[in-house]
């Protein structure tokens, strides 16, 4: 059965801090026990926006490298996420888009 969601797609980098450690640690531990159907991080390899450029050092797989967080859900429950990831981070790249999704049984 299909049903509506709301997709949202969050950019940041290894480096960004929250208030009192990573981002990525932050934003886990705010979406965590929402119900969300799942969370996930990639990593990127390299990319570049405002803030400048990212790059893997290919010896060490290190550096400040893009990461993307993404999640779904009923578009009235991302909508409240968004505002308090907003709130925890208003610098962030926040994209979101309605979709369908099938669950299987």
């Amino acid at each position: 059965m299909d049903r509506e969601v709301t997709i949202v797609r969050l950019y940041l980098k290894e480096s960004d801090r929250g208030r009192s450690k990573r981002l990525l640690d932050e934003l886990l531990d705010l979406l965590r026990g929402q119900g969300l159907p799942g969370v996930t991080v990639f990593r990127g390899v390299a990319g570049f926006g405002e803030r400048g450029a990212a790059e893997a050092d290919l010896l060490h797989l290190a550096g400040d490298l893009p990461l993307t967080v993404e999640f779904f859900d009923a578009p009235d429950k991302t909508e409240a996420l968004m505002t308090a990831v907003a709130g925890l981070a208003p610098h962030l790249h926040i994209v979101h888009w309605r979709a369908s999704a099938r669950t299987g049984s």
